[in-house]
């Protein structure tokens, strides 16, 4: 009993060093992003021509709603064209994005499933047929809804010389249920503490999966290359890696359904983790040659913390479980300083993802039920276990999550 009590308290002690250092360096940047943004003073000096591509599977309950507010862009519809790719539908997906006026591709691959695949095949096509048509591409999720002057904010971006920007994603649903409000919460912070301070820092951000946009010349000179079930974080990366940066635009509006079920959250947390830990086996080695060779190593330096962040996390949930098993079997380590050094820089964590829920919700964002809001260290706890699971028992395969809302931006206005 002695030596496994003494290896418990060695293990808990070596990772409350580890992850507090990594939680208060991410805390650090996070004090950037207190002060609220302001619209940047950029003066457009074109208008760009954007191909918003649609991935959308079995989305027919939901994507004539993101179609019809792509429509109503304060931007010139000749400048932009809406592309759906339907991809591996059983329902009438395609059949409601034509009558939409979208021009529509319907795929059909039962080996490359999932989104990222999707990507690579849409663009190879528009790269192809229309090769000097675009400058640009936004990505959506079907469920998605663009606020009026997303793409007027994304031509804004472009202008000032950026290559890749990623907008301010909105819960559409975050009262529906404690999942949906703690969704809310989650991207809020994402956005305010991630994004917005690298940005401000001169850092990279990360692309969310949805509600971006890039420059053609991106994919022209290397084609999409994501093989990941996250081809968002891998497309991030590997951009990190080739001297650019992801911005964040705040003034980039777009509203995204959340699950309502926490089977669901769970269901697409473990994707995201599993995508994240290919990754780090794809992209690590990488990133850790280019800190040696490389110009901008803080960059580098910073999206390897990113990149850490579910890694920490899980290894925080394992400290946290070893400390529990250590004070039941020895009280008299209930003060010990490890311990409460864990114990702190966890409560850290769980205070700065709840900041925005009690005071930075600004108009554009619904605020989830005060039930959601204390209740929000569950959703993180939760995630440390996700984490765990997809070490012990790691799975590639990519499933989908249903979208069922429909609702038109008029419709969301008015929820308030």
């Amino acid at each position: 009993m002695d030596v496994f009590l003494m290896t418990l308290q060695i293990t808990r002690n070596a990772i409350s060093v580890a992850v507090s250092l990594y939680l208060f360096y991410q805390l650090f940047i996070a004090l950037f992003g207190l002060k609220r943004p302001q619209k940047a003073e950029i003066i457009p000096n074109r208008q760009h021509r954007f191909a918003i591509i649609i991935a959308a599977r079995n989305e027919q309950d939901v994507i004539a709603y993101l179609i019809e507010s792509l429509k109503q862009q304060n931007y010139p519809s000749e400048l932009f064209d809406i592309i759906v790719v339907a991809d591996n539908c059983t329902d009438y997906t395609a059949e409601v994005a034509r009558s939409c006026g979208a021009l529509t591709f319907e795929r059909f691959n039962n080996r490359e499933v999932g989104k990222g695949f999707a990507l690579h095949w849409i663009f190879d096509i528009l790269l192809k047929e229309y090769p000097e048509k675009y400058d640009a591409m936004c990505v959506f999720d079907a469920d998605n809804l663009a606020d009026a002057e997303f793409l007027g904010e994304m031509n804004r971006q472009l202008c000032a010389g950026h290559q890749i920007v990623q907008g301010y994603r909105c819960a559409k649903n975050p009262r529906d249920s404690l999942v949906s409000g703690y969704y809310a919460i989650y991207w809020s912070t994402l956005c305010r503490f991630y994004y917005l301070p690298r940005t401000r820092l001169g850092l990279s951000a990360f692309v969310g999966g949805t509600g971006f946009c890039f420059c053609i010349d991106i994919i022209k000179e290397t084609g999409w290359q994501t093989k990941t079930m996250s081809e968002d974080s891998e497309f991030s990366l590997q951009n990190i890696i080739a001297g650019r940066r992801v911005i964040y635009a705040h003034e980039a509006v777009f509203y995204d359904d959340q699950p309502t079920e926490f089977s669901q959250s769970l269901t697409q947390r473990r994707r995201w983790v599993n995508g994240t830990f290919q990754c780090i086996r794809y992209e690590g080695r990488k990133m850790a040659h280019g800190l040696s060779t490389k110009g901008y190593r803080l960059r580098l330096f910073d999206a390897m913390m990113c990149l850490a962040t579910l890694p920490m996390l899980g290894l925080a949930t394992v400290g946290l479980i070893a400390h529990i098993i250590v004070t039941t079997l020895n009280s008299e380590q209930i003060l010990n300083g490890f311990g409460l050094l864990l114990l702190s820089a966890m409560l850290a964590l769980f205070l700065v993802h709840q900041i925005p829920a009690l005071f930075l919700f600004d108009k554009k964002t619904k605020r989830p039920t005060g039930m959601a809001i204390l209740t929000f260290p569950i959703f993180l706890l939760s995630y440390g276990v996700v984490v765990l699971s997809a070490l012990i028992f790691p799975r590639t395969t990519w499933k989908p999550i249903r979208h069922n809302r429909g609702v038109t931006m008029e419709e969301l206005n008015k929820e308030g």
